[in-house]
């Protein structure tokens, strides 16, 4: 499975060291004969006194194999890590949780992260592991201001939402969550679906009660949604059918313009395509690809002025945009 915010944490790599154990030093410590030519993680300000210890210590190498595992999940050795900690420390999922929610709480969330990432791969069926990390996922991208960042931790939080919900479908929590992230992507018939599933489930009477709140105030985004979905489709009086009837009980929804004006556009109904985008444009004055549209409803009907004045302030935007990049 691609690894798509790996590359947030590669960084933390960078403060270790990576060093083999000879055969004399296997030989004495006795049960680690899988670690025969394995590279194993150490601080960098430890390199120089560690060939000075007489035997391994179990914290000089679990903490550094923690932060290698939580940074690149495919790691060459992750196996024989996951190994030798186990050994050590039966119930070392739990310890790396813990010590996750710990750096949450204290709001270090990419160290949370990393342990939590690390617990995944100890145990990737683990419920603790794939929906507290979901969880930090989620945090990491509300308290970021960077598009690029947001989007990459919001997919990867909806992923293990999801796979929260696949592996554990009775854990209800995870389709709380799951609900918001697909609501907050404009995926608002998965989002009623997701909720429905919750409160079959659920025990918690104050998020119940919220999430039936939210439901009934949802059922005009499920109908834009479905709308919108037939014109992207190509079944165009089906979709105008369904927006028509959302814009005669919400006129003050400004997405459902746009799609209303494409229908529109594509049945010849051109007057009231132009009226649509118009409308658009009112609400958002930049909006490109309303001028595009607009200009060829002009173009067939004939009025190549307004069609040239439309297209115009298309390529002065965009031709603005590029430069700012």
């Amino acid at each position: 499975m691609q690894d798509k915010v790996e590359k947030y944490f590669k960084h933390f790599l960078d403060r270790y060291v990576f060093i083999e154990l000879s055969p004399d030093y296997i030989a004495r410590a006795g049960n680690i004969n899988f670690l025969t030519g394995v590279k194993l993680p150490i601080k960098k300000e430890d390199e120089e006194t560690f060939g000075k210890q007489v035997l391994y210590k179990f914290n000089d190498f679990a903490e550094a194999m923690v932060f290698v595992l939580g940074s690149d999940m495919h790691s060459r050795y992750a196996a024989q890590y996951v190994q030798f900690m186990t050994l050590h420390n039966p119930k070392i999922r739990n310890f790396v949780v813990r010590e996750g929610l710990d750096y949450a709480e204290k709001e270090e969330l990419d160290i949370a992260a990393i342990h939590l990432r690390a617990a995944l791969v100890i145990d990737s069926e683990w419920l603790d592991a794939n929906y507290n990390y979901a969880r930090v996922c989620m945090h990491l991208y509300q308290k970021s201001e960077d598009p690029v960042f947001i989007t990459d931790f919001k997919a990867e939080s909806t992923k293990y939402f999801e796979m929260t919900a696949e592996k554990h479908p009775k854990f209800a929590q995870s389709y709380y969550f799951l609900g918001f992230q697909y609501f907050n992507a404009n995926l608002y018939v998965k989002a009623k679906m997701t909720w429905e599933k919750f409160l079959k489930i659920g025990k918690n009477g104050k998020d119940k009660k919220e999430i039936r709140t939210r439901l009934s105030q949802l059922e005009k985004w499920v109908a834009f949604e479905q709308g919108y979905t037939a014109i992207d489709r190509g079944k165009f009086k089906d979709g105008i059918r369904i927006l028509e009837a959302l814009y005669a009980q919400y006129p003050d929804m400004a997405n459902l313009y746009f799609f209303l004006g494409k229908g529109y556009k594509e049945t010849g109904r051109l007057p009231e395509a132009i009226a649509m985008f118009k409308k658009v444009l009112e609400v958002i004055p930049s909006q490109v690809l309303s001028m595009v549209l607009l200009s060829d409803c002009y173009d067939a009907l004939g009025d190549l002025q307004n069609a040239e004045k439309y297209r115009s302030k298309a390529a002065l935007i965009n031709k603005e945009r590029n430069q700012k990049k």
